[in-house]
């Protein structure tokens, strides 16, 4: 009901804007108040990107590039994809009304937090399900943090955010279970996600 979670949310927006709540709670009481629940992969809370460099041998917080544009979706992340985006959708308008939509994927979604959590149970089992018994091909699974970012806004079906577990859990991030993934072709899997893990913890309390 709309009119007892406004109140809710009020409270929380003002405790957050003096302080009282850091921005890792308030985001979570955003995911709560909206219906997010930790218990559902189908509504899992979601936690936006902010670190956009994801090349740079060292990372400049100085430079306002280094961050995501938050006033903008994952979708217009690039205005290049977001053109194509437009443009599809103007080229078969009149002839294809199941095409008439912008972005063909959510920025959240079971296969998403499964994705992201396959090196843990019950997730990795999860995944297992959902690929007829087997994992993956190595290039698909969520292996490098900076290729998730490329991904996410360069890719005509790619549009995910974050789940919380990347502002505070970092072992989600290491193949504790040995488990056989396959092999990645184009990147170290630890080296790349455990060394931007810090940065996100550290930004977003700042």
């Amino acid at each position: 009901n709309d009119d007892d979670i406004i109140p809710l949310l009020n409270k929380a927006t003002h405790d957050w804007q003096i302080g009282r709540l850091t921005n890792f709670e308030y985001l979570l009481k955003l995911n709560k108040y909206s219906g997010r629940s930790y218990h559902d992969l189908s509504q899992y809370p979601v936690f936006p990107w902010i670190i956009a460099d994801y090349t740079s041998d060292v990372l400049d917080l100085t430079k306002p590039e280094a961050f995501r544009d938050l006033s903008k979706p994952m979708g217009a992340m690039k205005e290049s994809r977001l053109n194509e985006l437009k443009s599809r959708i103007s080229k078969l308008y009149n002839t294809d009304e199941s095409s008439n939509f912008l972005y063909g994927s959510f920025y959240s979604s079971s296969a998403t937090v499964i994705g992201y959590l396959i090196r843990m149970e019950p997730f990795t089992t999860l995944h297992v399900e959902l690929q007829n018994g087997k994992f993956d091909i190595g290039d698909r699974l969520f292996v490098s943090i900076p290729e998730a970012w490329e991904s996410a806004t360069s890719s005509q079906m790619d549009f995910r955010e974050l789940i919380p577990e990347f502002y505070y859990l970092p072992d989600f991030l290491v193949n504790e279970n040995k488990l056989d993934l396959g092999i990645y072709s184009k990147t170290n899997e630890k080296s790349t996600m455990l060394s931007y893990l810090n940065g996100h913890q550290v930004l977003l309390i700042s």
